[in-house]
């Protein structure tokens, strides 16, 4: 991912921007769904080149600096997922922050609420056996 734009928003983008990289910056703009089986776009390289990452089979962890565009690349896969008509969506965001504007689209959204996080995941985990067990 390129790193912030010097003077620039706190996500890498212009003042007051919350995108991560210049150009086609809503790339799920105009689509009316999505799959999880298709490449993502999460960014721009340092070669100016998108970065796409494939979900399939895998699992993602995302780290860097601050201001690097970590939450904007977490937005971009919700936003994938979100589109796709074959995903059951369940977010947990502990501060109330990075996912809260994907509650709508969540069929489980989890804040602060530990017990609250806890039956989410035994609902899960039952929902996994259920699905492995056919």
């Amino acid at each position: 991912m390129t790193r912030p734009t010097p003077g620039g928003g706190g996500h890498g983008g212009p003042p007051g921007s919350a995108v991560g990289w210049q150009g086609p910056c809503l790339p799920w703009l105009d689509k009316a769904m999505t799959s999880l089986w298709d490449p993502i776009p999460v960014g721009v390289g340092e070669d100016g080149e998108g970065v796409e990452v494939c979900m399939v089979e895998r699992n993602i962890v995302i780290g860097g600096e601050p201001g690097s565009g970590k939450s904007v690349s977490v937005s971009m896969l919700v936003a994938a997922a979100a589109l796709d008509p074959y995903v059951h969506l369940t977010l947990f965001d502990g501060k109330l922050v990075e996912l809260a504007m994907w509650r709508r689209c969540a069929d489980h959204f989890v804040g602060a609420d530990l017990s609250r996080a806890i039956e989410v995941l035994k609902e899960l985990r039952a929902d996994m056996r259920t699905a492995t067990s056919t």
